[in-house]
């Protein structure tokens, strides 16, 4: 779906990161529906 965009919660992510002192090591984005268990990069 064109609303669902894993990228716009990397802001708030980032933002909850630092208010709490915390650093991202790394980040895995993946564009598929939730609803989906055929998902090749959740296996």
């Amino acid at each position: 779906m064109a609303e669902q965009d894993a990228n716009r919660a990397r802001a708030a992510l980032d933002a909850f990161a630092a208010s709490h002192g915390l650093r991202i090591a790394a980040r895995y984005v993946e564009h598929e529906s939730g609803t989906r268990l055929a998902r090749p990069e959740l296996f």
